[in-house]
């Protein structure tokens, strides 16, 4: 059983159907959510049910006291390697939404990083 990280935030083109699977895949036994505003808090709650076991409103407080199997990133584009960056550092696996930057350099910088990782 995975413990995730779900990254999102208002906007986010596919937050929806990320949700649905949080919620539906038995291999996700839990998740928190981070969103810089809070606002997906409720909704997210509402459409994973139980699985949502946290919330925070930084990718940092969450890794003060949750450690995640991986983390799923869906964000508008030119938000994303902020959001990336910090995971990977930690050495977290991440899934990051298409397109994951505005600039192909912070992407090529990313995947970088996460080779020198090993995630």
């Amino acid at each position: 059983m995975a413990a995730i990280a779900f990254v999102t935030e208002k906007g986010a083109s596919h937050r929806p159907a990320y949700q649905i699977a949080i919620r539906d895949l038995d291999l996700i036994e839990r998740a928190v959510l981070v969103d810089t505003g809070g606002t997906t808090f409720d909704e997210t709650r509402e459409k994973c049910g139980d699985k949502i076991t946290g919330s925070e409103t930084s990718i940092e407080s969450m890794l003060d006291g949750f450690r995640p199997d991986m983390a799923i990133v869906t964000m508008k584009a030119a938000h994303g390697p902020s959001a990336i960056r910090p995971l990977l550092e930690a050495g977290i696996h991440v899934m990051a939404e298409k397109p994951a930057c505005t600039d192909p350099a912070d992407f090529a910088e990313l995947a970088e990083l996460a080779e020198q990782r090993g995630v």
